[in-house]
């Protein structure tokens, strides 16, 4: 992908709406394919419709201000974490980005840029309003392994050496040299809440001080099996090397 790229024009906010109106956060996604298509976590989007609460993704403008699109359709995988949605419209000022079928190597870079500091505030009317904040990580991959907790069959996964945060679900991880998506962040790796490390300081007996120190990671799908799930959808998306 040449030229600057601005995230935000392919990374956006999956949320809930009513006539338009944003009414509460839910995750992260990003567009591929024709812009219309928008790749987001399962579980971002699954209580939302099951209860038929519209659901739509809400895209920061270049100039600052928020635009919201709603979803004519939305398909869900039966296994893995993987929601589609189809837009009425593809929004302006968009990047449709690519997915690699290819593992990345643990020496290359991945970004990650997601919505998780998005926040609700009281405007000068006190009427309440979701603003939305990005967070932008750089880091690398630690391990890919099969993963067959909480999915039901062997999936495909990498650790990040950074954390999903909550709102973090759906954004895709992203290789630093030509922002291709190698794998999408769908949880926190349960390993981080043991203590990496251990210090005991005894002072005669007297004082004993203790520190743990955590390592903090995010679990992502590999992007080969978003590539699959689309392919048997028939979903066009460029796949790159």
């Amino acid at each position: 992908m040449a030229g600057p790229i601005t995230p935000t024009d392919g990374i956006i906010a999956i949320v809930e709406t009513d006539n338009g109106d944003v009414k509460r956060f839910l995750g992260t996604g990003f567009f591929v394919g024709d812009g219309k298509t928008v790749i987001t976590a399962k579980h971002v989007v699954e209580d939302a419709l099951k209860t038929k609460v519209l659901v739509g993704v809400a895209q920061i403008q270049r100039d600052g201000s928020m635009k919201c699109c709603d979803i004519l359709s939305a398909l869900v995988d039966d296994v893995f974490d993987i929601a589609v949605l189809t837009l009425l419209v593809a929004p302006s000022n968009l990047i449709c980005l690519s997915i690699s079928r290819e593992q990345v190597s643990s020496n290359i870079d991945v970004l990650c840029v997601e919505y998780s500091q998005t926040v609700n505030r009281l405007d000068p009317n006190g009427e309440r309003k979701i603003v939305f904040n990005t967070l932008a990580h750089k880091g690398n991959v630690v391990s890919h392994y099969l993963s067959d907790f909480p999915e039901t069959a062997p999936t495909p996964s990498f650790d990040t050496s950074f954390p999903a945060l909550k709102g973090a679900s759906g954004a895709p991880v992203i290789r630093g040299y030509d922002f291709v998506v190698v794998g999408m962040l769908v949880a926190n790796r349960e390993r981080h809440l043991l203590p990496a490390q251990i210090e005991r300081i005894d002072d005669s007996g007297k004082i004993v001080e203790e520190r743990s120190y955590f390592l903090p990671m995010g679990k992502a799908l590999e992007a080969s099996v978003i590539a699959d799930f689309l392919e048997r959808h028939q979903i066009a998306v460029t796949v790159a090397p």
